[in-house]
């Protein structure tokens, strides 16, 4: 039995040997066979990684309730108001709300005014 094993061994390490001296008479060769393979065993790795960090966002839009959009400055009031329409049309929009300029700035009464507290 300790024959066996030790003629095992020896043949191993005969092609480990030979496995060398392949690597130094075609280094390129070599170089380039163990880049494939190392990518090779990367990239199940790599998706897997894509794939849950994919659900993870995914899973983070499900539970999304409300959203503001803001639109330019220069845009019409009226433009708002169709786009408004239009996204209300789509399936998974409940309810849309506009609010003007003029209805965002805060009030001009004396309890928001900084000065009035003082």
């Amino acid at each position: 039995m300790w024959r066996h094993l030790r003629a095992g061994l020896q043949r191993h390490a005969q092609n480990c040997i030979a496995a060398l001296g392949q690597l130094s008479r075609q280094p390129l060769a070599s170089i380039l066979t163990i880049g494939v393979i190392g990518i090779a065993l990367a990239l199940p790795s790599a998706l897997n990684v894509l794939v849950r960090n994919g659900q993870a966002v995914a899973g983070g839009l499900e539970n999304i309730r409300d959203f503001s959009v803001y639109l330019k400055p220069a845009l019409e009031l009226q433009e708002a108001n169709g786009l408004a329409a239009e996204l209300e049309g789509h399936v998974l929009v409940e309810t849309v709300r506009v609010i003007s300029a003029d209805e965002a700035r805060p009030s001009t009464n004396s309890k928001n005014r900084p000065d009035s507290r003082m």
